[in-house]
């Protein structure tokens, strides 16, 4: 059997806290689990981080010290999957993730497909939560970006392999360095931005500071 066509790369610290729920939505992926490589870095953590992915039908590396960067670029490296999607533990990826992101890659013209990471809008969410997810929701569900974030993001493996992966000296602005390689210059290509429902960011604060905290750290207008 040869290898997978996609592989998700998640980079963990001390993340018991979501990492369940991260990895039972990586579970719930409309896509064969047979035909992808799960692996998980992890930067040394001192929680039950590890052990939770013991429990699961992942490849663990253990990499102290290290930070996510690093992380991510040696989870790449430990697979040949043709598609990488790089997922944080505090993400829950939407279920056609990998499908989108392969239907999308498999044009040209599109660099790398990343998701809108809505806040939790579910029972327990605050009105902020809620409000700011259904603002979200009113976006093109595919539609171009000027940006996308490194948490849940999917690019072909021999373009990031050409790009020379997460820029290690970038520290939070790696992921935007990369997209620039990725993208071009002149003849910028298209990088594709997915709204769904599903594609939750369970982090995200739940009052109006965090809001208009998080709209400044984007490179387009509020939602």
């Amino acid at each position: 059997m040869g290898a997978p066509s996609a592989a998700i790369v998640i980079p963990t610290l001390n993340s018991a806290g979501t990492l369940t729920a991260c990895l039972d939505a990586v579970a719930g992926l409309d896509w064969p689990r047979e035909d992808l490589d799960l692996i998980v870095v992890d930067g040394g953590s001192r929680d039950d981080t590890l052990s939770l992915c013991r429990s699961h039908s992942v490849r663990l590396f253990v990499r102290a010290g290290r930070d996510a960067a690093y992380r991510r670029n040696f989870g790449a490296g430990q697979t040949d999957a043709a598609l990488l999607l790089f997922v944080s533990p505090d993400c829950l990826v939407p279920r056609d993730f990998v499908r989108a992101a392969q239907r999308h890659l498999s044009l040209a013209q599109v660099a790398a497909v990343g998701v809108r990471g809505l806040p939790p809008h579910g029972s327990g969410s605050s009105w902020v939560q809620r409000t700011w997810a259904a603002r979200g929701l009113t976006r093109v569900p595919d539609a171009r970006a000027r940006s996308l974030s490194g948490r849940m993001l999917a690019v072909r493996r021999s373009e990031f392999v050409a790009a020379g992966g997460f820029p290690e000296n970038f520290g939070l602005l790696a992921d935007r360095e990369l997209l620039r390689r990725l993208a071009g210059g002149a003849e910028r290509r298209h990088l594709i931005a997915l709204t769904r429902a599903d594609g939750l960011r369970l982090t995200v604060g739940r009052g109006l500071r965090d809001f208009y905290r998080a709209q400044r750290t984007l490179d387009e207008p509020p939602i």
